[in-house]
């Protein structure tokens, strides 16, 4: 005898097989079954990962720019019961707009080589217009920030964005250069990315003021408790995307890779080379180039004098040529000007030996053959005036 509970079970499913489709699990299906109201769930205290890792989440912590929709509530809390959501119907923002819930999470990684932090804030729901995603009762939003170093053994501070990725959805990422990315600036550094999001499935880069942005607690994945890993990795979506999940996570940086974010960057120093040239580290802290690796123990600013030949004489560095001396008579530099000495008066001509008065016209005397000079036709002039 064929039980009542069975006839039911059979004709829902010749139901399901005339309609086309067939019996599947609908709805999310949370781990263990433990769900806590979208509002009761705690955020968990700001906390990175250890080391380089944590020190770069907080370097390039992104805001979100959030003036429509929904904002971020913590998606699990430290028992490990996860959010219930709110049904996708009503107003696009009603019961999801406390700022005080907000929660992002982080996790570094790598893909084709280079090095990124992922960035992710849950939603309690999201009201879409688009076919591609649906509204949900469940949403993630994400953005990778790609990072570049061209130190071995770099710290924190050596690495740069070299550029960011936005989510479109589940499993798309927006990666053009077409709108600029706009940096808060902290006590720190002003390498901040500000994420926009209007209320639907995707986030852009914000063109807003800086100021907009919400600065909410960031917890890594690495800090996470054993009981909320559980539930994010166990955790059946059914529209949504957990994308730091370790399901997803590879995935989700793979997709969010763009080379072209690398083409005008240096090339950055393999592990290889870094280990094999552990010297280059404290050659480049100096501003020096490159040594030769296990070179003599010589400081390389002061190296020692040459043993064999002596240094060459000096050359002098003033002139050898004796000055020229002063010729009498020229007036030289810095002493006052003076005037020659003055005129003297023209003694009146006389005739020369035998001459025992002055000549007269038809005078006739006898000189003893001495001659006498003719005086000059023009007349002496006078003694000029001395200033």
């Amino acid at each position: 005898m064929i039980s009542r509970s069975f006839l039911t079970l059979f004709s829902l499913g010749l139901i399901a097989s005339a309609s086309g489709r067939t019996l599947s699990q609908r709805g999310d299906d949370p781990f263990e079954g433990k769900v806590k109201k979208h509002d009761a769930i705690t955020p968990f205290a700001q906390e990175a990962a250890d080391g380089l890792p944590g020190q770069l989440e907080l370097q390039f912590k992104p805001a979100l720019d959030s003036v429509r929709g929904c904002l971020p509530y913590p998606a699990v809390d430290a028992e490990g019961f996860h959010s219930g959501g709110l049904k996708p119907t009503g107003g696009e923002a009603d019961d999801c707009r406390d700022p005080s819930k907000g929660q992002v999470y982080s996790r570094v990684g790598s893909s084709n080589g280079r090095m990124a932090v992922l960035y992710a804030w849950y939603l309690p729901k999201m009201m879409s217009l688009t076919v591609d995603n649906p509204s949900s009762r469940h949403w993630y939003l994400s953005a990778v920030v790609w990072l570049h170093t061209e130190k071995c053994n770099a710290t924190a501070a050596d690495f740069t964005v070299a550029g960011v990725s936005y989510s479109l959805g589940k499993d798309m990422y927006s990666k053009s250069f077409e709108q600029p990315t706009l940096f808060a600036t902290d006590a720190v550094s002003s390498t901040h990315p500000v994420v926009g999001y209007r209320g639907q499935s995707s986030v852009f880069p914000s063109s807003e003021s800086v100021a907009d942005g919400l600065d909410m607690p960031l917890i890594s994945w690495n800090k996470l408790p054993q009981p909320a890993v559980d539930q994010f990795n166990g955790f059946v979506y059914e529209l949504a995307r957990c994308p730091f999940q370790d399901a997803n996570f590879q995935a989700s940086l793979d997709a969010a890779f763009s080379a072209d974010f690398y083409l005008n960057l240096e090339a950055e120093p393999d592990a290889a080379t870094c280990v094999a040239n552990p010297a280059i580290k404290a050659a480049r802290a100096l501003g020096d180039k490159e040594p030769v690796v296990n070179g003599p123990n010589i400081d390389i600013h002061n190296p020692p004098a040459d043993p064999v030949f002596a240094p060459t004489r000096p050359r002098p560095t003033t002139p050898t040529r004796k000055p020229a001396k002063a010729r009498p008579g020229r007036i030289r530099p810095g002493k006052p000007w003076k005037s020659r000495k003055p005129w003297k008066p023209v003694k009146p001509w006389k005739a020369r030996r035998g001459l025992t008065r002055d000549v007269e016209d038809g005078d006739d005397f006898a000189f003893d053959d001495a001659e006498v000079d003719v005086a000059p036709s023009f007349p002496i002039p006078t003694n000029p005036t001395v200033a």
